[in-house]
């Protein structure tokens, strides 16, 4: 249930949609043009992994929960749909 802080609508890079790199540091390339984002509630997102994003502790998000499984199965981590990700697992991963 929406409560009155929570925001209308989130979009967030669909990584199914990009042809993103991981780099020697293990930081995952950002894609932030409008066309590569989609609503949350679509996303499939893998946390908990080995791989860093722009503010620390990555959560990938994909629209293909195949993508989201390969993803986790080589970089580590778990897959939750966006609205199973709830603040203590977020807070629990130091953002």
């Amino acid at each position: 249930m929406r409560q009155e802080n929570d925001p209308i609508s989130l979009f967030l890079t669909d990584y199914s949609g990009v042809d993103y790199s991981i780099n020697n540091d293990n930081e995952l390339s950002a894609h932030t043009d409008v066309e590569h984002l989609v609503n949350a509630d679509e996303l499939y997102i893998v946390f908990d992994t080995e791989i860093e994003g722009a503010m620390g502790p990555a959560f990938v998000p994909f629209s293909d929960e195949s993508d989201a499984t390969d993803f986790a199965d080589t970089h580590g981590g778990m897959v939750n749909e966006h609205d199973e990700i709830t603040p203590e697992i977020v807070d629990s991963h130091g953002m």
